[in-house]
């Protein structure tokens, strides 16, 4: 999937970022905390308030937590977020237009975090002071929408490498909501806007 950027933002040159840490900071995310962050996000991109830098903070939290998984347990924590799963879905799955996609990318690469909220600031670790809200995009915010795509096909990938051919998983009676229930329990689940719309939108 191609990463489309308009002016007025202004790439800035991976060369002329200088500033490294020294050590890995602790992430402030918990790892449901996370969850919630990446799939509010992905269920409504374009309306959502979060930047690509918190949805990098967000990422890294959720490979932390699977870096030591085995495969059974891999796969057990990807099959346990349907809902990340099916907004991942959606996403990938949702045909739009070129200038549809392209406000898609700005809208969440443009931070207009508010850092006057508490904990703000280091949600845009490790470098928060380049991302004061402004018309600058850097290669890693870039990035962070990649790393953001490729995690929720990873998921998608996971959870179907560990089901039989043709086999759906079963309606659990015991959770409430669509959303929450196992993913993919039908066709629907995997293309929800159909073969043709699917296809266009993964073209994109």
């Amino acid at each position: 999937m191609l990463l489309v950027t308009m002016s007025p933002i202004q790439l800035v040159p991976a060369g002329n970022i200088n500033i490294q840490p020294s050590t890995k900071p602790e992430n402030p995310l918990s790892p449901e905390g996370a969850f919630e962050l990446l799939t509010s996000t992905l269920n409504n991109p374009t309306e959502s308030r979060v930047c690509a830098r918190r949805l990098h903070v967000a990422v890294e939290r959720v490979q932390d937590e699977g870096l030591s998984l085995s495969t059974a347990k891999a796969i057990k924590l990807a099959k346990s977020h349907p809902v990340f799963l099916r907004a991942s879905i959606r996403l990938l799955t949702r045909k739009r237009t070129l200038a549809e996609f392209s406000h898609l990318i700005n809208h969440l690469l443009l931070c207009s975090c508010d850092f006057s909220v508490p904990g703000m600031f280091i949600l845009h670790m490790p470098t928060p002071e380049w991302h004061i809200p402004d018309s600058t995009v850097f290669p890693s915010d870039l990035s962070a929408l990649n790393q953001t795509l490729w995690l929720g096909m990873e998921f998608i990938r996971t959870t179907l490498s560990s089901m039989t051919t043709n086999k759906f998983r079963n309606i659990d009676p015991k959770v409430q909501g669509a959303d929450c229930q196992p993913w993919p329990l039908k066709p629907d689940d995997l293309l929800p806007f159909g073969i043709q719309e699917s296809i266009d939108a993964l073209r994109l």
